[in-house]
């Protein structure tokens, strides 16, 4: 049965033009929270459909083979304005197979039966349609504070969870937007973080939007201290916490590298070596925020 539903996810418009594809992304979970009744014009918004899974795939050239959790992804082109993405599972499941149409923002998936495959294409498919429209998914932990955001960035198990729970738990009026992947926008000069129906293992759907106050890349010591960081550097921090799938591919790099400039044009990026206690929290938010309203 056909459904077609429309989501807000960081100012575009997602639709999902598809009963089964619904139905998996209600399964998924955290969806629901960005349903939208805004009409949007067809040209400004990313479609998903629904098709079959295809029988041959030989037009697409392979450029980036990675794994998502248990998961083998691969992720292509056909060098004219069409890509592909596949995950294949583990078990004896049918793979998804989504073809992303970059001059018309459609894209055409199956549907397979494990729900976490299609909220993991989505988020590909996602970004792709936006990419040029100076908007980026960030793997990072994202709180709030006093109307303004902070994004911690780091690799997997760095500690970018345990750190925003330390904000949440010690300092007062800290909340958390997003526990993965926070949307990044640049809007008016501004840059602005946005919650996301991608949050991890961390249930947290938020639809709340804050202008960038920081932007922390943890690693851990036997310390707790900080620094700004010059440009270079600065640029060395957010780069692998964007999609590195995207860096393949020369159209899609182009709008992560111009939205990865302007954000690091109005963004200051911290390093933060650190231990996971309190003081961690304090020594970040104390760089960031100069009015030092903490909880004891």
């Amino acid at each position: 049965m056909k459904k077609t539903t429309d989501y807000s996810i960081g100012g575009h418009t997602l639709r999902v033009d598809s009963g089964s594809l619904n139905g998996l992304l209600e399964a998924a979970g955290g969806f629901d929270t960005f349903l939208s009744a805004v009409k949007t014009h067809p040209d400004t918004m990313l479609t998903l459909c629904e098709r079959p899974y295809p029988q041959n795939t030989k037009e697409y050239t392979p450029l980036y083979r990675f794994r998502f959790e248990d998961k083998e992804c691969s992720f292509g082109s056909d060098n004219a304005g069409k890509y592909f993405f596949r995950i294949f599972p583990p078990e004896r499941q049918e793979p998804f197979f989504m073809e992303y149409d970059i001059h018309t923002r459609t894209a055409f998936a199956n549907a397979p039966g494990n729900a976490a495959l299609v909220r993991f294409g989505l988020w590909m498919a996602y970004g792709m349609a936006f990419a040029k429209d100076m908007t980026v998914a960030v793997h990072s932990s994202a709180i709030s504070y006093n109307g303004q955001a902070v994004l911690f960035l780091g690799e997997s198990g760095t500690g970018k969870s345990t750190h925003t729970r330390l904000w949440t738990q010690n300092i007062k009026g800290a909340g958390l937007i997003n526990d993965d992947s926070p949307i990044l926008r640049v809007e008016n000069n501004t840059v602005y973080a946005y919650g996301s129906p991608w949050s991890g293992k961390t249930p947290c759907y938020r639809t709340e939007k804050y202008p960038v106050a920081a932007i922390v890349r943890l690693s851990q010591a036997p310390h707790n201290s900080i620094k700004k960081l010059k440009i270079p550097e600065a640029l060395a921090a957010l780069h692998p916490s964007c999609p590195p799938a995207f860096a393949y591919d020369n159209v899609l790099y182009d709008g992560i590298s111009a939205t990865i400039s302007a954000i690091l044009e109005k963004t200051p990026v911290f390093h933060l070596e650190c231990l996971a206690d309190p003081d961690a929290a304090y020594t970040s938010f104390g760089a960031i925020f100069s009015d030092k309203n903490v909880a004891v």
